[in-house]
């Protein structure tokens, strides 16, 4: 049966939006879900949370630390204005899927949870996937079911974990899943 897909992509802090080889990462993912459904149609946004950021200083410690820090201090502004954007491109499909990268990934969760919140947003985000990103623990309630962390061994951004909490909230990590070759991506 025909069915439809709202597929929202947070790009890291290292990608802007002048970066075009990053734009296709969507199109990659909408190609692999066209194998698995053909009949379903694929819209694709992509997000830069942190468009304009400083970019890789090609040591290792200091990109993870830097990746967790921006991730973890986006501003509520920031948050509000990711979801106003997933909102304005919302045209009622059938799912949505956010899939974020390296701090994508915080971006990722962090919208959805602003979203949760916003007055006429009745929609339901199926799944988000986080690749490469700082582990972060989510709402055990609503998300701990819908959020994959996909990692690669030895990867130090992926390794790097921070606790959350708010009150009268159960946070927990959620699953993670290692890829062991490129084929698996």
């Amino acid at each position: 049966s025909y069915k439809s897909v709202y597929l929202v992509v947070f790009a890291g802090i290292t990608q802007n939006s002048d970066d075009t080889n990053f734009a296709t990462v969507g199109y990659a993912i909408a190609k692999i879900l066209n194998m698995i459904r053909p009949n379903w149609s694929i819209w694709i946004k992509t997000i830069y949370p942190f468009d304009g950021g400083d970019g890789q200083t090609l040591d290792t410690i200091s990109d993870a630390a830097q990746v967790v820090s921006l991730a973890n201090n986006l501003s509520n502004n920031k948050v509000k204005n990711m979801s106003d954007t997933v909102r304005e491109y919302y045209k009622g499909e059938d799912y949505i899927y956010f899939v974020g990268y390296s701090g994508g990934g915080v971006a990722a969760v962090r919208t959805a949870e602003y979203l949760d919140n916003v007055k006429g947003w009745n929609a339901y985000i199926h799944k988000i996937i986080r690749v490469g990103s700082p582990q972060m623990q989510v709402d055990k309630e609503y998300y701990y079911n819908r959020v994959v962390d996909l990692y690669r061994q030895g990867d130090a951004i992926a390794s790097l974990a921070y606790k959350r909490g708010k009150l009268f909230r159960e946070y927990a990590y959620p699953r993670r899943v290692e890829i062991t070759n490129l084929s698996d991506t």
